[in-house]
C-alpha cells in the first residue's frame, strides 16, 4: 500500500471552528501555584499588565495565528462575590520580552494594543481549593488575533478606576518569573505611568479559537512502559495522613536496589532526639552546605558529600537548593535532587518565636539527620502561629533514606511529599503513599513516544519520531488507521500495552541500534485531502519486554489541512 493512498482514499471536508484553551502558566494547568496574591484584581483601582512569554503557546503545537475570545482568573483563596463597575481590558503583541519587562507601562505595549472589552466585571467568591476555581470570567468582545511565531509575548492589561464592591479574592499565582515564564507589571491607580515588577504572575486560562482549515495533530493514551525514578504525593491542605503525634512516630523507609530506583517500606517508626545547635534558619531560606561523614549514594548513580537542608522541608543533594514555599510538582522535577520529606511554607525564623531546624551526626558516623522540629507554617502576622509540624530525615551510608513524622498541622496550603533526581525528571503523577506502601521506582525507563513532527499541512513532509527505543529493539512498524481507539484495548500478551488504532496499513521500521526511529509521512498537495482525519501508533519487537515481547507507542490523531 502506498504511503500517499492512506490520505486519498478520503476526503471528509471539516470547515467548524474550534473552541480551545490554554493555560499561563503552563507548568500550573493541572496544580495549584506557589503563591497568591491579591495585587491583581486588587480592591482598589489597577493597573495591571500581565506578560506571558510565546512558548505557553508553541510549546503546545500553537504555531499559528489564533483567535483570543475569552480571559479566566484563577483563585486559591475564599474572598468575597462582587464587581468592578467598569474595567478596560487590552490586547497586545507586547514590545518587550517578558524577561526585559519594563515599569514604564506604555514601553510594554505592542503596535497593534486592542481594547477587547470595556464594561463591567463580576467576581465570584473562590472555592477555598487548591488549585482553586476561576473567580473572574471575562468573554471579550472584540476577539484579538495572536500569533506566538511572531515571537512577541501575549500582553494582558486590565485597567480600573474605582475599586470593587468588595475585597475579591487573591489570584492564584507563581512565585519565580523564570520558572513561570511570565510577568506582572502592575500600579494602585488607573492613571498610573509606571508600576512596580513582580514574579507573582497570575494563572490565567486563555479562550481561543483555530482558523477554518487548520491542520491538527495530538497525542492521546500513553506507551509502554513508564519505571520513573522519581516519586511524590501531592496533599491538599489538610488531608496529610503521614504524621504520627507528640509521643508516636509514622516513616517510610527508602532502600536502593540495583536498578538505581527504591523500594519504599514502611520505616522503623525511630527517632533521633537532635543535639546539635539551631541553624537558624530564616523563612525560605536554604542551610549552607552540611558535610557528611561519608558519601552518600543516590539513585541513578548519584553520590554526595554534603548536603543543604531548606527550611521548608527538602535535603538537597546539590548545591544551589532553592527556596520556593509553596509545592510544586513541575518545581520539583525541574530542579536539583533532592529528598522531599514535607515541602509547605515553614517558617522556622526567630519572628515565630518557636521552631528550630537541625543537622546531627550519628556517633557512629553511619546516619546523619535534619531535623524540623516543632516548625509552624508561615502565616501573614499578627498570628499565634499554631500550626506546627516536627518531622525528619534520615540519611545513611548505605544509601538508605527515612522519612519520620511526629506531630503535623498542615491545614494552610498543599504539602508535597517524595524524592527526585531533579534536573527535567520526568512526571510520575502524584501517587497515595499511605495506600500504594510497598512500591518499587524505576531507573527512569521512559515508555515508547510516538509525535509528529509538524501539523499535516497539504504539500508538507511531516515525520513520525519514535522516541525511546529500547536498544535491544531490532526492528518494528507504524500502524496507520483511519480508526482510532481513545480509550485504547489491551493488547494480548503484552500486559500494560494499549492499542489505539486499526490495522488499516501497517509500515517496517528498521532502528538500526537508534534510540528516535523516524518514518516520513508527506502530504500530497490536494485541497480535497484538507479536514481528512486518521491515527498512527508505533511498536517495537523487544524481546523479554513481556510475554509477547512488544512494546506499543501512544496514540497520535492526524487532520489534514490548509493552514
Amino acid at each position: 500500500m502506498q504511503r500517499t493512498s492512506v490520505f486519498a482514499a478520503v476526503a471528509m471536508f471539516a470547515a467548524a471552528l474550534s473552541a480551545q484553551e490554554v493555560i499561563c502558566p503552563d507548568i500550573y494547568a493541572n496544580a495549584a501555584g506557589p503563591g497568591t496574591s491579591g495585587l491583581v484584581w486588587r480592591n482598589s483601582a489597577i493597573f495591571c499588565q500581565i506578560c506571558y512569554d510565546t512558548t505557553h503557546f508553541t510549546g503546545r503545537g500553537l504555531d499559528y495565528p489564533l483567535t483570543i475570545n475569552r480571559l479566566q482568573w484563577r483563585s486559591n483563596t475564599v474572598g468575597n462575590a462582587g464587581s468592578y463597575a467598569q474595567v478596560d481590558v487590552y490586547l497586545s503583541s507586547a514590545a518587550t520580552d517578558y524577561a526585559g519587562m519594563q515599569t514604564t507601562f506604555a514601553l510594554n505595549q505592542g503596535t497593534d494594543r486592542t481594547l477587547v472589552y470595556s464594561g463591567p466585571v463580576n467576581f465570584v467568591q473562590g472555592n477555598g481549593q487548591s488549585p482553586g476555581n476561576y473567580v473572574v470570567d471575562i468573554t471579550l468582545t472584540t476577539p484579538f488575533t495572536y500569533d506566538p511565531t511572531s515571537g512577541n509575548d501575549l500582553l494582558i492589561e486590565t485597567i480600573s478606576a474605582a475599586a470593587p464592591t468588595a475585597a475579591p479574592p487573591q489570584m492564584d499565582c507563581s512565585t519565580d518569573y523564570l520558572v513561570a515564564r511570565g510577568r506582572r507589571n502592575s500600579a494602585a491607580t488607573s492613571t498610573a505611568t509606571v508600576g512596580g515588577l513582580s514574579a507573582f504572575v497570575p494563572v490565567i486560562k486563555i479562550g481561543y479559537t483555530d482558523p477554518p482549515g487548520l491542520a491538527r495533530n495530538s497525542n492521546f493514551g500513553r506507551g509502554c512502559y513508564n519505571r520513573a525514578s522519581s516519586f511524590y504525593e501531592l496533599f491538599q491542605p489538610g488531608t496529610f495522613d503521614l504524621g504520627g503525634t507528640t509521643t508516636t512516630v509514622n516513616s517510610i523507609l527508602m532502600t536502593p536496589i540495583g536498578n538505581g530506583g527504591y523500594t519504599v517500606n514502611p520505616g522503623s517508626n525511630g527517632w533521633f532526639t537532635p543535639t546539635s545547635p539551631d541553624l537558624a534558619l530564616a523563612d525560605d531560606s536554604v542551610s549552607p552546605p552540611q558535610a557528611l561523614p561519608f558519601t552518600f549514594p543516590y539513585a541513578l548513580n548519584g553520590s554526595s558529600n554534603a548536603i543543604e537542608i531548606g527550611s521548608n522541608g527538602s535535603v538537597w543533594m546539590q548545591p544551589g537548593g532553592t527556596t520556593a514555599p509553596g509545592a510544586s510538582p513541575p518545581a520539583l522535577l525541574a530542579e536539583g535532587a533532592r529528598f522531599v520529606g514535607c515541602w509547605n511554607d515553614l517558617d522556622p525564623s526567630t519572628a515565630t518565636g518557636a521552631g528550630t531546624v537541625h543537622f546531627d551526626v550519628d556517633p557512629n558516623n553511619q546516619v546523619v539527620y535534619a531535623t524540623w522540629l516543632d516548625v509552624p507554617l508561615w502565616e501573614a502576622a499578627p498570628s499565634p502561629w499554631t500550626h506546627r509540624n516536627t518531622f525528619q530525615i534520615a540519611l545513611y551510608s548505605t544509601g538508605q533514606v527515612e522519612f519520620r513524622y511526629q506531630a503535623m498541622d498542615l491545614a494552610l496550603y498543599q504539602v508535597l511529599v517524595g524524592y527526585t533526581q531533579g534536573g527535567g525528571a520526568w512526571d510520575p503523577e502524584s501517587r497515595d503513599l499511605s495506600a500504594s506502601i510497598p512500591f518499587i521506582t524505576g531507573d527512569d525507563t521512559r515508555q515508547l513516544v510516538l509525535n509528529c513532527t509538524q501539523r499535516p499541512i497539504i504539500n508538507t513532509n511531516p515525520v513520525l519520531e519514535t522516541l525511546h527505543v529500547p536498544a535491544t529493539a531490532a526492528v518494528g512498524g507504524i500502524l496507520l488507521s483511519f480508526n482510532g481507539f481513545p480509550a485504547g484495548q489491551p493488547i494480548p500478551g503484552a500486559a500494560g500495552c494499549t492499542q489505539y488504532v486499526g490495522l488499516d496499513a501497517s509500515f517496517l521500521l528498521i532502528t538500526g541500534g537508534q534510540s528516535t526511529v523516524n518514518f516520513p509521512l508527506p502530504v500530497p498537495n490536494n485541497n480535497a485531502l484538507v479536514g481528512s482525519q486518521f491515527y498512527c501508533q508505533s511498536a517495537m519487537l523487544v524481546p523479554g519486554a513481556n510475554v509477547l515481547g512488544v512494546l506499543s507507542s501512544n496514540g497520535v490523531s492526524l487532520q489534514i489541512g490548509s493552514i
